[in-house]
């Protein structure tokens, strides 16, 4: 640090402190008539709340504002680069301010610790800043503001600091700022300049400061007014004592003078002054006296708007032959001085079978005739011209796009109808131009048919995507589940002396969890990863699919075109299953958490003043009914029976939050064993594909009939499921179609070896002996997209 701000601490603890030589040769702070000074003000600090942290809660309103104009002064020289500039602070409620302040500007570099105690002490809460008195356009990181707290400053160092010291009271209470080592530290970061924002009286009594004070009034380092200097006019006075008056002295980082200074293109700058970045960005509104060769034409822009390369203005009443052999009447200046740079606007038969080129005429147009095209009879053939160039009679393209199959005709050939909608998936490829296999979207057509294929192949990497990211977020579970196992023998956390109350909605209940008990350490990424679930659920759901998705656009053009017919579309087309399987994981997580946060309740027991756990998970239960619904509708019966498993361990739960109480509700339990019953039931239809669910069933039950806890499904017993996921979806079996288009794979060897029936259409699938039932096909095309990804 300069001299001058090292005789702050030499002076007052350290007097053997020496100054290295180069440090004489420190810059003085740009801008700024004084490197060190200390900005005395009687503004008072805004009353708090006694009873929140003193670390926290006291703030400055008019030191947020000041120290914002201080440091857009400081910013707007152009000379400090990223983090060179630092603002520091004793509490986090005045840096929580200054920085709501200074992000609508710049960027803002926190350091992790500040970070970390800004989310402990609840810097999400809605705060007011102060408006800051420069007009808010945000900067790049080259104007990146350091703000830290002076505590978590230590070690580091700016080449300009700016100091809010906050206390400004009749109390003269200075806060946690009396001690030397932190007066030490504040005074001890800054290298070129150091300016101090606060109320000396507040502070004069502490004995360090009432030696920093005589120290800066000796040098002449202390007032009320801070004095800044402007980069073109030194000699001209600016004096500023608050935060209007930068803008009005001040307000480009100047004086109030005219720049007068000369700009890149000759002229005089007529702004107000202003540092040389900014001069550097000042566009000229002269009128441009620049000139082109070739013409006398005057430039119709203005100084500091670059200029056209050719001229533009407009040449009338000429006569000028094109190559071409055209007359051209009016021409831009460039082109009347080039004719032969001017692309002829009249209209030429390029596809006259007559007067066209020797190659169009020569151009194979029919595929089954080999005839060209000047062989052809348009009247009665004629062709079809994609935006690649290339042309074909009109029979030959309907055959390779197999028209036929999507229209009925009449006797003549006319289209009279639709054959119907097609089945998801029948397309088994997207038709192009036969040439040179460029798109056909812009025939009309052929757009019904190339739309739904490219429907089909939007679907089908829809499926894949959402099979391959559904098995991370299982497997990630797992991991959770595993981790909090091995936390529950961990010394028990203290329980808070209160009754707790869980209910709500489940983003409710995991809120109350995070905000009202001490367990919230425990959950931080069981409940980052609940996020990412219902991230994965918005992105499966019915709006995202590329049908659904055509339908919306489909009735909203019919609905501002006032048809008043309603688009229906076949909802077999929709794939939910992974849509259901988001909404059974996601409540799958609820329930790790709220099994294991009321395992830690009930460890917490038989000690004094625990208070009563008050469990209302109605709105879980809710969902579980929506969750069996849906898959019941879409034929799903592993994630049905799941949700009645998540019922029944909801309902359990509950009856364990009633017998805290001394409570116990039979009704409940009642409607728990139905569902554990209906479960048992469907898994016992599917015995191969619940597995897992089955022994869910046990578990459950056994809590139901003992109101007792019981640890869910182990980790080991969910990983198997996982892997036998993990090979269907990397493709080591076959997938497969049945008869209405619904994919689905075998595993083991890929052959079908025994009957089922599709999860959604009930069709038949399988087959014996290595042969598939009627109707199923081979999806090779699913397994290509399954290729080329991996797990």
């Amino acid at each position: 640090m300069h001299p001058s701000i090292a005789q702050l601490v030499r002076e007052t603890l350290y007097p053997q402190l020496q100054d290295a030589s180069s440090v004489e040769t420190y810059p003085g702070v740009v801008g700024m008539k004084r490197r060190l000074f200390w900005l005395n003000h009687g503004h008072p600090e805004a009353r708090t709340n006694q009873q929140q942290d003193v670390i926290t809660s006291h703030h400055n309103d008019f030191e947020v504002r000041l120290t914002a104009a201080l440091v857009s002064h400081l910013v707007r020289q152009g000379v400090y680069k990223s983090g060179e500039i630092a603002v520091l602070t004793p509490y986090l409620g005045q840096l929580r301010k200054i920085t709501d302040c200074l992000s609508a500007s710049y960027e803002i570099l926190l350091n992790d610790r500040d970070v970390d105690d800004l989310q402990r002490e609840g810097a999400g809460a809605e705060t007011t800043a102060p408006a800051s008195p420069f007009p808010s356009t945000k900067s790049t990181l080259l104007r990146a503001i350091r703000i830290a707290t002076v505590d978590n400053f230590q070690g580091e160092e700016a080449k300009v600091v700016v100091i809010s010291l906050v206390r400004s009271n009749a109390n003269r209470n200075c806060g946690f700022l009396k001690t030397a080592n932190r007066i030490n530290v504040l005074l001890s970061r800054a290298q070129h300049g150091m300016y101090i924002i606060g109320n000396a009286e507040t502070s004069r009594h502490v004995p360090m400061w009432a030696d920093v004070l005589a120290i800066l009034q000796r040098s002449g380092n202390f007032g009320n007014e801070l004095e800044l200097s402007c980069p073109r006019h030194a000699d001209t006075s600016i004096r500023v004592r608050t935060p209007d008056d930068f803008l009005r002295l001040s307000p480009e980082g100047g004086c109030g003078l005219i720049c007068g200074q000369r700009l890149g293109c000759g002229h005089r700058c007529i702004i107000k002054c202003h540092s040389q970045v900014l001069h550097a960005a000042v566009k000229c509104d002269k009128p441009c006296m620049r000139s082109k060769d070739g013409c006398n034409h005057v430039c119709p822009l203005l100084c500091g708007t670059p200029c056209h390369e050719k001229c533009q203005e407009i040449v009338s009443n000429v006569e000028v032959v094109l190559p071409c052999g055209h007359v051209a009447n009016e021409l831009p200046c460039w082109q009347y001085q080039d004719p032969a740079s001017v692309l002829c606007g009249v209209a030429v038969k390029k596809f006259c079978q007559v007067c066209a080129a020797p190659e169009v005429k020569a151009a194979q147009v029919d595929f089954v005739t080999f005839e060209q095209y000047h062989e052809i009879d348009l009247d009665d053939d004629p062709c079809i011209f994609p935006s690649c160039g290339h042309f074909i009679t009109v029979g030959s393209m309907d055959g390779i796009m197999e028209i036929g199959d999507h229209y009925v005709r009449d006797v003549n050939g006319a289209f009279v109808g639709l054959k119907g909608s097609s089945e998801p998936f029948s397309y088994k490829e997207l038709k192009v131009c036969p040439t040179c296999r460029g798109p056909l979207r812009n025939i009309p057509r052929y757009g019904r048919i190339v739309r739904r294929a490219l429907l089909d192949e939007s679907t089908k990497k829809f499926i894949t995507w959402s099979n391959l990211e559904y098995v991370p977020l299982v497997e990630n579970l797992i991991v959770e589940q595993e981790r909090l196992t091995q936390l529950y023998h961990s010394p028990p956390l203290a329980s808070e002396h209160r009754d707790l109350t869980i209910e709500g909605s489940p983003d409710h209940q995991i809120k109350t969890i995070s905000s009202r008990t001490p367990l919230w350490g425990r959950y931080v990424e069981t409940v980052r990863l609940r996020e990412r679930i219902k991230l994965y659920l918005s992105r499966v759901s019915k709006e995202e699919q590329p049908f659904q998705r055509v339908r919306n656009m489909v009735e909203t053009h019919r609905r501002r075109r006032g048809t008043g017919k309603s688009f229906e579309f076949d909802d077999s087309t929709l794939q939910t299953r992974s849509f259901v399987r988001a909404n059974a994981l996601l409540i799958r997580c609820d329930l790790l958490i709220l099994f294991d946060f009321v395992e830690q309740r009930l460890n917490a027991r038989y000690r004094p003043m625990r208070g009563d756990l008050i469990l209302d998970l109605s709105k879980n239960r809710e969902a579980c009914g929506a969750l069996i619904t849906h898959a019941n509708q879409t034929k799903n019966p592993k994630e049905e029976a799941e949700g009645h498993v998540f019922y029944a361990q909801f309902a359990a739960l509950e009856l364990l939050g009633a017998v805290i109480k001394v409570q116990y509700d039979s009704p409940l339990r009642e409607q728990g064993m139905t569902h554990v019953e209906l479960a048992d039931t469907l898994c016992k239809d599917h015995p191969n594909q619940l597995l897992i669910v089955s022994k869910e069933v046990d578990h459950v039950r056994k809590m139901l009939h003992n109101v007792a806890f019981y640890a869910p499904v182990s980790s080991d017993e969910m990983r198997a499921v996982l892997d036998a996921m993990k090979t269907e979806f990397s493709g080591t079996g076959h997938w497969y179609r049945c008869v209405n288009g619904h994919p689905f794979t075998i595993g083991e060897c890929g052959m079908p070896m025994q009957l089922a029936c599709c999860p959604q259409c009930n069709a038949p699938i399988g087959g014996t002996q290595h042969e598939a039932v009627e109707g199923v096909t081979h999806a090779a095309d699913l397994e290509e997209e399954f290729d080329a990804l991996s797990i």
